[in-house]
């Protein structure tokens, strides 16, 4: 008996010390250099949150010769979960709750994923988008108070198109020792004083959208470019960031966060309109926008977030589509002591 205690005594410090080194060592990574006096660390404490969240994405096509704009957006739903954080890891898991589900949509398919990695200077990103059935959001100059007849008689209702977007997005903070990118989006850290940074990246994305006709009204084709008429476009782009990104610290506990991030990108693919055609590769614009507000005290967070990415890109002279996603989170949560401040 005496024995078998030893062991296990023997195999318990084992353990403990090396969780101790694993825990140090994965400190040392995520938080180091960070100043006190500006950011408060509980990434040791494990934190729980409830989550609404609504997802969005659009595409719009801009003819600044003639004046017009059309613009498509699929049916947007509310989800509902829940979301931890602890140490380096954070995660949120939610479900639709399917207010999209009207007669209009029945035929919608759609998946989208937005995953998001913070460390406390570095930003990672990932999107995987598919949408099917899309419906006409917002039109200029032909009468945008007026339904927009289709030929299948529906009122802007177009269940063919499709699209699939697919992104990666690096983004690094440069005054990390003082702003923490973490503390108005993952609610781990806290900006204890108003601070920001410059932040600069690169990304890459493929977007394409089809469909079984032109994305133009037919009773509007006359008001736009003939290159307009659309049922297939092709886009890749690369290209780099760099912006700046302030947290405002009202009081004790409350924040605002806001940033504009845009960027240069190299654009290149085809499109149909109705043959296949070559987009004239070129450098355009490409804007991120990461904003939020709320409440972060010393167990109780709660908060609102909204995001943007988006891009322009050139068909002709005088014609550009416009592709944007993003999301609006509203949460709240507490985090729980640690071990060591529970025996404490």
């Amino acid at each position: 008996m005496l024995f078998q205690s030893i062991c296990y005594s023997g195999k318990t410090q084992v353990l403990d010390s090396v969780d101790a080194v694993v825990d140090r060592f994965s400190h040392y990574l995520l938080y180091r250099d960070q100043d006190t006096n500006y950011i408060a660390n509980f990434g040791n404490e494990f934190a729980l949150k409830l989550v609404t969240m609504n997802k969005y994405n659009y595409f719009a096509l801009f003819d600044t010769r003639k004046s017009n704009s059309i613009i498509y957006q699929p049916a947007r739903d509310l989800y509902l979960g829940i979301g931890f954080a602890y140490k380096w890891l954070a995660l949120d898991l939610t479900l639709g709750v399917g207010l999209s589900g009207t007669k209009e949509f029945d035929e919608q398919q759609s998946f989208d994923f937005q995953g998001r990695v913070y460390s406390s200077k570095h930003y990672f990103a990932g999107t995987l988008q598919y949408y099917r059935g899309y419906k006409l959001n917002r039109s200029y100059q032909f009468d945008p108070a007026a339904p927009v007849i289709l030929d299948s008689g529906e009122t802007g209702l177009r269940k063919d198109i499709r699209t699939n977007n697919i992104e990666l997005q690096y983004l690094y903070a440069l005054n990390y020792t003082r702003f923490s990118l973490k503390a108005p989006f993952v609610l781990n850290e806290v900006q204890k004083k108003s601070a920001g940074s410059f932040i600069a990246g690169g990304a890459f994305s493929s977007f394409t959208m089809n469909g079984d006709s032109s994305i133009i009204p037919v009773r509007a084709e006359g008001l736009f470019n003939t290159e307009a008429q659309l049922n297939n476009l092709n886009i890749l782009s690369l290209g780099i960031n760099f912006g700046y990104m302030h947290t405002f610290v009202i009081g004790k506990n409350f924040f605002v966060t806001a940033s504009l991030i845009p960027g240069i990108h190299y654009y290149s693919g085809d499109y149909s309109s109705p043959n296949i055609k070559s987009l004239n590769s070129s450098v355009n614009l490409k804007l991120i926008s990461m904003n939020a507000f709320g409440y972060n005290g010393r167990r109780i967070f709660a908060g609102f977030n909204i995001s943007y990415n988006g891009f322009l890109a050139k068909i002709i002279d005088g014609l550009y589509p416009q592709i944007g996603h993003g999301k609006l989170s509203l949460f709240v949560g507490y985090r729980f002591k640690s071990k060591k401040d529970r025996n404490g």
